[in-house]
């Protein structure tokens, strides 16, 4: 198998795809211009390589943008010529890094479709997000990432319970590596009301944002409304999990 070779083997790196988070084109290049940028430099024959720019394009839902410069391409335009660019050498293994975060509703759904035309051709996909629901909603198996260590990896059918969702899960996982998480939660919410020494109230704060895997930096002060919104939102969704 190619992932057997060494890290610099030329052969392995040609069976495989990425898209990072926050890609950068040449914003001169039109779509056609840029697909045909990287297929010269994977050395495609210039046959084969219009030719795949071709099906690219039209995977990507951008055959009537082929002429436009990126410079005039939304975001979602840009993620999915970024996708199409991402499989201009033909790889077996494709990485897409968060390749809907920041996107409005039509984008996000142009992209997600285009992402599972991808998946649908028989290709192995690396699928990295935060968002649990597209995830969810993508992948046939999946992989829990805690402070850089695999902590659950299998098949979404195996892992989860009949009408529970892959963010419940993942709170669950989380909450299970550390101890006083569950009564750190509830004391936090018992406490949140009233007045209690800082020393005390940022002690249960660290417990609580230990169990559901954020930091302290996510806090600009030591009550409740201060919260960021992704804190706030963390907290609304492990609250409902525990009591649920």
């Amino acid at each position: 198998m190619f992932l057997e070779k060494q890290i610099g083997n030329i052969e392995a790196k040609q069976k495989i795809g990425f898209l990072p988070q926050s890609p950068y084109f040449y914003e001169s290049f039109s779509s056609v211009e840029l697909l045909n940028f990287y297929g010269k430099i994977f050395k495609i024959p210039k046959k084969t390589r219009y030719k795949k720019i071709e099906e690219l394009l039209d995977m990507a839902g951008l055959t009537d943008s082929r002429k436009i410069p990126l410079r005039k391409f939304s975001r979602g335009m840009l993620q999915r010529i970024g996708i199409a660019q991402t499989l201009i050498n033909d790889p077996d293994l494709v990485f897409f890094d968060e390749p809907i975060v920041g996107l409005d509703p039509v984008g996000r759904k142009e992209v997600m479709d285009t992402v599972l035309n991808v998946k649908k051709q028989g290709r192995t996909v690396f699928f990295c997000s935060h968002v649990l629901h597209d995830v969810e909603m993508l992948c046939d198996s999946i992989g829990i990432l805690d402070k850089g260590k695999l902590i659950v990896s299998g098949k979404l059918k195996d892992l989860l319970d009949p009408k529970e969702s892959l963010e419940e899960y993942f709170l669950k996982s989380i909450e299970k590596r550390y101890r006083g998480g569950k009564m750190s939660l509830k004391l936090l919410y018992s406490y949140s009301g009233r007045k209690k020494t800082k020393e005390k109230y940022f002690r249960l704060i660290h417990n609580f944002l230990r169990a559901i895997g954020l930091s302290l930096a996510c806090l600009r002060g030591f009550e409740p409304p201060t919260f960021g919104s992704a804190t706030q939102r963390s907290i609304q969704l492990s609250y409902r999990h525990m009591l649920n």
